[in-house]
């Protein structure tokens, strides 16, 4: 516990297989915050944005959806008996998202409650090695820290309270982002940067 009480240059200092350790864990988190941003960028894959993905098409929405189905199946229809028995108007229709099930979104929880606190707390104690002014190291903690509750608990607030929780599920994920991109970055550079030259 002393060397988080100590001034930086600790993390230098480690052998080197601590520091090629330490480094691989950092590498595979940063490969996953990528890989979670390509996720929320790609969207939930059901030509449907966050809000209904966890609470279901808006009613406005599922009006908009029948309007244009009733649109599409008003022109001629190719019958595709050979094909499936698809028509065109059938094939071509958005599927309507339903709200997520509480049991699926109990599944997911479960697994990001055991994982994200951990990564949190490995990243955070690793950073807190760098020797950054103490508010900076707090700031950046309380940052990742409460944007990790708040990314967990905005699926639900989105899908039991209201559809503009989404916000909160887009802003929390970018806090933890930004501020575990911090903290990952630091250490790394106060593992690897070069020593001064001595004379």
């Amino acid at each position: 516990m002393r060397d988080f009480e100590r001034r930086g240059g600790r993390l230098r200092a480690l052998p080197l297989e601590t520091r090629l350790l330490y480094t691989g864990y950092l590498l595979t988190v940063c490969a996953a915050l990528i890989v979670s941003t390509m996720l929320y960028a790609a969207g939930p894959g059901t030509g449907v944005g966050p809000a209904d993905y966890f609470a279901g098409q808006a009613e406005d929405s599922l009006a908009e959806s029948e309007a244009h189905q009733a649109e599409r199946r008003s022109g001629p229809a190719l019958d595709l008996a050979g094909l499936g028995g698809l028509s065109d108007a059938s094939a071509s229709a958005t599927p309507i998202q339903p709200r997520m099930n509480r049991k699926r979104l109990l599944e997911t929880t479960h697994g990001h409650l055991w994982m994200m606190p951990l990564v949190l707390l490995v990243v955070a104690h690793l950073y807190l090695l760098v020797g950054h002014p103490r508010r900076l190291s707090f700031g950046l903690i309380s940052v990742a820290s409460l944007a990790t509750v708040a990314h967990i608990i905005a699926p639900w607030l989105v899908r039991d309270v209201s559809r503009s929780f989404v916000s909160l599920l887009i802003a929390s994920g970018l806090a933890l982002l930004i501020s575990m991109a911090a903290m990952i970055v630091a250490t790394l550079w106060a593992m690897w940067k070069p020593r001064p030259a001595t004379r």
